[in-house]
């Protein structure tokens, strides 16, 4: 057995000690925290994505004036509009 004075020449360990439970505990933690901050900045991602541009139509655009013009007219006068 010790002495009263060896036992107090004992030195303490520095830091704090943790049971291997403890540290898996830990690690699980720190994992699962990871992991919902990731999710996290996906969602912020999603966030900014740019919107899409409207595609033009092609061709030539017409009021509806124009079109009831044109739709007036005998087939032989719209032809001779177009090749002028």
């Amino acid at each position: 057995m010790m002495t009263l004075e060896q036992k107090k020449k004992k030195k303490k360990k520095k830091g704090l000690t943790m049971t291997m439970e403890q540290v898996m505990k830990k690690k699980k933690n720190k994992n699962r925290q990871n992991k919902y901050e990731k999710k996290k900045k996906k969602k912020k991602k999603k966030k900014k994505k740019k919107k899409k541009k409207k595609k033009k139509k092609k061709g030539l655009t017409m009021t509806m004036e124009q079109v009831m013009v044109t739709a007036a007219m005998a087939p032989c006068e719209m032809v001779s509009l177009r090749y002028g």
